[in-house]
C-alpha cells in the first residue's frame, strides 16, 4: 500500500520505528472504545449519525469536509467543485 508522507513524499512502506506509532495505537484504541460505548448507549443514533454524515451502503455524499490525521492543512490544494453527474 502507498502512504503519503507528512511533506508530501509517497513511499511505498511506513516504517515500524515511526514516532507517531504509538500516538496512533493511542487514537485507535480510543476511537475504537467511544464507538463502543455510542452504540451502548443510543445504537439507532449512532446508525443515524452514520446515515447522516453520508456514508453508508446506498452510496450518498462524502459528508463534510474530514481532517485526516497526520496530514497539513489540505484547504485550497483543490480548487475545483466536486465532480458531477
Amino acid at each position: 500500500m502507498v502512504y503519503l508522507t507528512a511533506d508530501g513524499t509517497v513511499v511505498e512502506k511506513r516504517s515500524l520505528f515511526r514516532l507517531s506509532l504509538p500516538l496512533d495505537i493511542l487514537w485507535g484504541v480510543l476511537d475504537f472504545v467511544s464507538i463502543f460505548f455510542q452504540t451502548l448507549v443510543d445504537p439507532e443514533g449512532a446508525k443515524a449519525d452514520r446515515w447522516a454524515r453520508g456514508g453508508g451502503a446506498t452510496g450518498g455524499g462524502g459528508g463534510g469536509k474530514k481532517k485526516i490525521r497526520g496530514m497539513k492543512d489540505t484547504q485550497g490544494a483543490n480548487d475545483c467543485g466536486p465532480a458531477g453527474g
